[in-house]
């Protein structure tokens, strides 16, 4: 597939002020995965985002933001990856990595799966499972160096379905909007109760929007009670 000089010199223009030079390749990589994204959008619901613009810098570039703080081949797991977003943007932009793209709706799920191999992206992967059975299963708990979740659940819900996931020493990135300081009081004391502490928020701009990330460090063994079901996560937050 030809990628036209216009999505190539857009998608340089987003990235370069972040720090990002993607390749040639990677170009074209982004390319065929927006085309993709853009048909198969059009009979099954993946994202509002539909403009070439705005999936450039909302949805690509978001995505790969947090480059930086995951080390060289890092085992990475996606949660609630839905189209994709945060994992298959960093896997283009980071080969590297390891990346588990877990989403548990059948049609997203094989969207993803079709994504991968399209794109031809080594060492990734989609379990269509929910989050918390990983947390409970002995093959993915506490197996992953980086786990991400973006436009998911406030951060008191998501650190129970993250840190059970993560390794001693792992870190969990969570993508969030300008109000993420509402939601750090409750999600500092659940990190603590589930064995993580809080890193640092790290805030940028995105286009017109300003964005942030939240980081965390697991810092010691999760009690093996959690993650609760679903519906107990939701209905009754640890905080």
């Amino acid at each position: 597939m030809s990628t036209p000089l216009s999505f190539e010199e857009e998608l340089k223009n987003a990235f370069a002020p972040c720090g990002f030079q993607p390749s040639k390749r990677q170009i074209d990589n982004f390319f065929e995965y927006y085309t993709f994204l853009d048909e198969t959008n059009k009979k099954i619901n993946l994202t509002a985002i539909t403009n070439l613009t705005d999936v450039i810098y909302k949805h690509f570039l978001d995505s790969v933001i947090p480059a930086k703080h995951i080390p060289l081949c890092s085992s990475v797991a996606d949660i609630g990856s839905g189209a994709g977003f945060p994992g298959i943007p960093l896997k283009i932009m980071r080969e590297d990595l390891n990346m588990t793209l877990v989403e548990s709706t059948k049609k997203k799920a094989t969207f993803l799966s079709s994504a991968i191999d399209k794109l031809n992206l080594s060492k990734a992967t989609v379990v269509p499972d929910r989050i918390e059975v990983l947390g409970k299963n002995d093959i993915y708990r506490e197996k992953f160096d980086i786990v991400l979740a973006r436009a998911l659940a406030p951060l008191n819900v998501l650190l129970e379905y993250a840190l059970p996931l993560l390794k001693p020493g792992g870190k969990f990135i969570a993508y969030k909007g300008p109000n993420y300081i509402e939601e750090l009081k409750a999600g500092n004391v659940v990190a603590e109760i589930l064995g993580g502490t809080f890193i640092k928020a790290e805030e940028y701009s995105l286009s017109d929007a300003s964005r942030v990330i939240v980081m965390y460090e697991k810092t010691k063994t999760t009690p093996k009670k959690y993650p609760r079901e679903t519906k107990l996560i939701l209905k009754k937050p640890l905080v």
